[in-house]
């Protein structure tokens, strides 16, 4: 579960990311977290996505996808708010 932190850090690192995510099993990702100095920008989750054909979106409300993961060890990056995910 991959949030990335920043708008400016993903779009530098937009295919840095894909390239090591790919090599995941499952690939779940939330929306880019934001600073103080920069809560908005052009990239989306989306752009990242689409660089990752078997990632998902999830959305802090619905979770219930990583439930399909029993007896599995779910790694969560992120330098936001990524445990509000952890239900």
């Amino acid at each position: 579960v991959f949030q990335p932190h920043t708008f400016t850090r993903t779009q530098s690192f937009l295919n840095e990311f894909a390239e090591s995510l790919k090599k995941a099993d499952y690939v779940y990702l939330c929306d880019i977290f934001g600073s103080a100095r920069e809560n908005a920008g052009k990239l989306t989750i989306g752009d990242l996505q689409e660089k990752i054909p078997q990632a998902k979106l999830i959305d802090e409300n619905d979770t219930s996808i990583l439930k399909e993961h029993e007896n599995a060890v779910l790694i969560f990056m992120g330098a936001g708010d990524i445990q509000k995910y952890l239900r």
